[in-house]
């Protein structure tokens, strides 16, 4: 009898790369999959932390756990975009054809720090006020504070939330379309020969899921170890209507 395969997973794998090189099922070619991962869980735990507020992530303990969670995968995003890149530029993977795949990696990257400074200033504590002010002067010296101030809380809020997470899903999207048609890059060196094997989805999704439970782990102790209550003043003065729930701010 023929197994059969779950629409959503035959679809998965209808989008996946099935032929690469024999190196390809190495861990350092999964790098890409695990930045995937990485941005999949800051979607998620952004927008509950969207959803529910500053008060609930300041002052409940799931809430310290999703903001834990998001703290960490922004880490490894960062991290496996990094060593990415890293894996393709040794190994010549930049080189032609696929110059405008390295291109939209190498925008990607800034659009991410970027993002994840936006996103430093909203943590409502000292270090994002000081942030705030270093850099309204930087756009203010740059001739842009006309049009990024991130002194204005709703301002950044919404680039952080909105804007830039549309543009990384965009040039993400674009950037998996050029490796899906192109393929992973093979040896640039004409003398050096390599078999084509099927991918292995399956480890792929088992690297995947060991990124999610340390990322998890890392969140649920973060959690444990800072968690705020307002009935420790020392640490949350005034409780949580000084977090301003319904303005949608911090201090």
């Amino acid at each position: 009898m023929t197994k059969r395969t779950h629409p959503i997973l035959q679809g998965i794998q209808g989008v996946m790369i099935k032929d690469i090189p024999a190196y390809g099922n190495r861990i350092f070619y999964s790098l890409g999959f695990l930045s995937m991962i990485a941005f999949f869980m800051l979607l998620v735990s952004g927008t509950l932390m969207s959803v529910f507020g500053p008060s609930w992530w300041l002052t409940n303990i799931a809430g310290s756990y999703v903001r834990s969670v998001h703290l960490w995968a922004t880490q490894a995003f960062v991290l496996f975009i990094l060593l990415h890149m890293l894996v393709v530029f040794f190994t010549s993977g930049f080189k032609k054809p696929r110059r405008l795949t390295w291109m939209l990696g190498v925008l990607m990257l800034f659009v991410v720090l970027a993002e994840t400074e936006f996103g430093y200033v909203l943590r409502g504590d000292f270090s994002s006020q000081w942030r705030s002010l270093q850099g309204a002067d930087f756009y203010n010296g740059a001739g842009l504070g006309w049009f990024v101030n991130p002194l204005d809380y709703g301002q950044i809020y919404g680039i952080h939330i909105v804007a830039i997470p549309l543009a990384i899903v965009g040039l993400l999207g674009l950037h998996y379309l050029l490796v899906r048609v192109l393929g992973i890059a093979k040896p640039y060196r004409s003398d050096v020969k390599v078999r084509t094997v099927p991918a292995n989805h399956k480890v792929l999704f088992v690297r995947g899921g060991r990124c999610y439970r340390t990322n998890s782990g890392a969140g649920h102790v973060l959690a444990l170890s800072i968690h705020q209550t307002d009935d420790n003043p020392d640490c949350c003065p005034g409780g949580p209507e000084a977090y301003g729930q319904d303005a949608g701010v911090g201090v």
